[in-house]
């Protein structure tokens, strides 16, 4: 027979509901999450078969110019310049996988289960809630993109700099921004309410209509 973890929640900061989980749940989602980063990226990055190598072929007639690399379809006249890749890039992007394919959710319930009174440990398994939900947010490649957002945001370049005015200009940014925004802080505005009371639920909705929209502009 499997344990239970148990928690006391607060409806509406008046009524206290106790909630109940088999930890063998608990561990098979924590499971199939890592599992599941783990295939993509054997799939789409390391590309462990040869069936998953994507094709890449090129069109260079009037009527289709473009380049198809597996289901991607890239306009020709829209290739502005090319980069050559050095060999520290590439290990930069090879190490920012590997550590997004690490299993942040088991990892995260054994610093629980092994260490649950450790002071240090507590703040750890926050640490690691926060990296697993940063990955589920923007995928497996979360370190890359938070490498390549910050030297694009923080760029002192000004052709860099001009695109980032560009991009805020675009109705597609506003719209997606928009509707990230509103789709946040609904989701965390109706759970801290149900868990932690209205006045938290409240403060919560501000954070996740300001978190949405930095996450729909990127």
């Amino acid at each position: 027979k499997s344990a239970k973890l148990y928690a006391t929640l607060r409806v509406l900061g008046l009524y206290d509901a106790e909630f109940s989980i088999d930890t063998a749940a608990v561990t098979f989602c924590a499971l199939v999450l890592d599992v599941q980063t783990l295939c993509e990226v054997l799939r789409h990055v390391i590309y462990l078969l040869p069936p998953w190598v994507p094709k890449v072929t090129v069109d260079v007639t009037e009527e289709v110019n473009c380049l198809f690399i597996g289901k991607e379809v890239v306009q020709l006249r829209d290739i502005k310049e090319a980069n050559h890749f050095t060999p520290r890039f590439i290990d930069g992007i090879a190490a920012a996988y590997f550590f997004g394919a690490v299993p942040w959710a088991l990892a995260g319930l054994c610093v629980k289960n092994c260490y649950p009174y450790h002071p240090v440990m507590r703040y750890l398994g926050v640490v690691l809630g926060i990296v697993l939900g940063a990955r589920t947010l923007f995928g497996v490649g979360v370190f890359v993109k938070a490498a390549f957002f910050l030297q694009f945001m923080f760029s002192l370049k000004f052709d860099m700099r001009e695109q980032v005015g560009f991009a805020f200009q675009e109705r597609r940014t506003w719209m997606i921004a928009a509707h990230a925004s509103v789709g946040l802080m609904l989701l965390i505005s109706i759970i801290i309410t149900f868990t932690l009371g209205a006045t938290l639920g409240g403060v919560a909705g501000g954070i996740g209509l300001v978190g949405g929209a930095l996450f729909g502009a990127l």
